[in-house]
């Protein structure tokens, strides 16, 4: 799927297929999940990690590659407004989140808080440039984001199964797990992307592409 997701251009196809999946998405969280009976297809299937819990971010992700330069140049112009909502929705999540309970990513609301939680990503994004070190670790953070969201599933898998981490869904574990989920996501990542047509099992941004659209944006805030 991923190789496909990889070849769509902007168009009406793409914006249609965002509405969509996200339509699907909703559906799906608010059915919670579908009974089988084969013990196999029920654990991949209700997984959290399964694609329909997913799929709109996914086509969030292309749709943002694809219009790069156009919704960048949105989020200059209307930056106040943005920060206003940004800052209203992380009052609200402070405000729901129970410290006992996990936040999970199969939540309604993910559809309203990632949108707005990229957004504020690229206003970091553009703080943190000013730090030469801080820029090189978030964009190489970045560049194997989407790895680490294939990969990270089997690393907590393993994580269990060797005992390593005694209570990894716990609260108070949290953050030692996710910054050692995330490390050995990295490093399989790196693994596979040596591999030969590795970057088609784990997609890795091209520096060169990179470095173009931020030449883009740079002009059009000259102008």
């Amino acid at each position: 799927m991923f190789p496909i997701l990889q070849k769509l251009k902007k168009g009406l196809f793409l914006i249609s297929g965002l509405l969509i999946s996200v339509i699907l998405n909703f559906l799906w969280i608010l059915n919670d999940g579908v009974d089988i009976n084969n013990e196999f297809l029920f654990a991949i299937i209700n997984s959290k990690a399964f694609i329909l819990n997913w799929i709109p971010y996914f086509m969030l992700g292309i749709i943002y590659a694809n219009y790069y330069e156009e919704l960048k140049l949105i989020m200059i112009k209307y930056k106040s407004f943005l920060v206003i909502v940004i800052f209203i929705l992380f009052l609200d999540i402070l405000i729901s989140i129970d410290l006992n309970v996990l936040y999970t990513s199969t939540n309604i609301s993910n559809l309203i808080y990632i949108p707005f939680f990229l957004v504020f990503l690229n206003y970091f994004h553009d703080f943190v440039t000013r730090d030469n070190i801080c820029n090189r670790i978030f964009t190489f953070l970045g560049n194997y984001s989407m790895g680490v969201y294939l990969t990270h599933p089997l690393i907590i898998k393993v994580l269990r199964f060797i005992g390593l981490t005694q209570s990894i869904n716990s609260s108070n574990m949290f953050v030692f797990t996710l910054i050692l989920t995330i490390a050995l996501s990295v490093l399989l990542t790196f693994l596979i992307s040596l591999l030969p047509y590795g970057s088609y099992i784990v997609p890795i941004p091209q520096k060169q592409k990179m470095k173009i659209l931020k030449t883009n944006i740079d002009n059009q805030k000259v102008k």
